[in-house]
């Protein structure tokens, strides 16, 4: 279960690969210490990639490999940020 004891914020993103593994990421907790979150089918409990995240919209894409990649912009410096390949084991 991928939301036990998480928050969802507003920020949340997913895609579906060419195998029909389901990719989700998302910014979880309260607002004054939010975390970059992962999840992938057949994947026991979810990943934290980064803590105190202050970014605001958030995209996931795979590319030609099925390899996620996450897109996220910081709130208030409107910096960009691209985090790939994700690699997470299940």
């Amino acid at each position: 279960d991928i939301v036990a004891g998480t928050y969802f914020n507003k920020h949340l993103d997913f895609v579906i690969d060419s195998n029909d593994i389901n990719h989700i990421a998302w910014v979880s907790g309260p607002s004054s210490s939010n975390n970059l979150m992962y999840w992938k089918t057949g994947q026991s409990g979810h990943s934290i990639l980064g803590g105190s995240v202050t970014f605001s919209p958030i995209s996931i894409d795979v590319d030609s490999n099925d390899e996620p990649a996450i897109a996220i912009k910081e709130t208030g410096t409107n910096e960009l940020y691209v985090l790939l390949p994700i690699c997470v084991s299940v």
